[in-house]
């Protein structure tokens, strides 16, 4: 009588076949099995394939590429190009035998473990405000930063990490100019915000808030947002109501700026006068969106 798990094994692997299996067949697949304990092919010797050597080749010349690059991102087309195979090649490589994937560069907060309290807290909280108050969360002026890049940046539509799972990995920007300092961010706030929440007879109710930049948390800068709003109406890092660490997921504001194009028509990258047209653009339709809903 066959053995019961002999019988699972073997028939899982006779219908891997496409055609009809012979008796031989079935009977080489039972000596396999008695002598090796498997019925996987056994190793053969002599000159490893072509196919093999493609697979060695591939995988040489992608983790090159990698090195060559600080976002570790390779490209299936240009190791085409280098080896001299076709791109579906390739990939054929890099999926079926290889097992790897494409995963697009994508620039991720990291969360430590403390994180998840603070969120959970924050956000019990905010729901009591709005259960208090149901006008709360429309009087909330939510802020963020956004980087726009005058010079060349990572291409993360195009840029690929080959790996076997997602490396989570962070692109690095390029060079940086108008860094936001405590000085600039003290004269933003008096100069231009302020003086518009006044002008809409807002600022006795609107609830201020920031995340934990070190502009934001200088003592000048808190000094005026403690005075222009009281302490019950400002969320800010190291004040009564402290906003999560790492958490820009939370603020409607961080959706609205990553979606404005920073290519110009001809493929160049934009200036700062383009940008300001683009973000006020974004703005005003954003407006023109939320007046039709209601």
């Amino acid at each position: 009588m066959m053995n019961p798990q002999l019988y699972c094994i073997a028939e899982e692997e006779l219908k891997a076949y496409k055609r009809p299996i012979s008796l031989k067949t079935i009977l080489n697949l039972l000596r396999r099995f008695e002598e090796t304990g498997s019925l996987e092919d056994r190793p053969r010797s002599g000159r490893l394939s072509l196919n093999a050597v493609r697979v060695h080749v591939v995988e040489s010349v992608m983790e090159e590429l990698a090195s060559e690059t600080s976002t570790g991102s390779s490209s299936a087309r240009e190791a085409g190009r280098i080896t001299g195979l076709t791109e579906s090649s390739i990939r054929r490589i890099l999926h079926g035998i290889l097992n790897l994937h494409p995963y697009k560069i994508q620039a991720l907060h990291q969360l430590l473990p403390a994180d998840f309290d603070e969120r959970q807290n924050f956000a019990t909280w905010a729901l009591a405000q709005m259960e208090r108050d149901s006008q709360w969360l429309l009087n909330v002026m939510w802020t963020d930063e956004a980087h726009f890049p005058l010079h060349g940046d990572v291409n993360t539509q195009n840029s690929r990490i080959w790996a076997t799972s997602n490396p989570q990995r962070c692109p690095v920007s390029g060079s940086k100019t108008g860094a936001v300092t405590a000085e600039r961010y003290v004269t933003l706030l008096r100069d231009h915000v302020v003086p518009a929440l006044q002008e809409r007879h807002a600022l006795p109710v609107v609830t201020f808030m920031q995340d934990g930049a070190p502009p934001h948390f200088a003592r000048e800068v808190r000094a005026f947002l403690l005075e222009t709003f009281t302490e019950d109406r400002v969320i800010s890092r190291g004040c009564k109501f402290k906003w999560p660490s790492r958490s820009p997921d939370l603020t409607p504001a961080d959706f609205c700026y990553g979606a404005i194009p920073l290519k110009s028509t001809h493929g160049e990258d934009s200036g700062i006068s383009e940008i300001h047209k683009k973000v006020e653009y974004k703005i005003e339709r954003q407006k023109s969106e939320y007046t039709n809903l209601e």
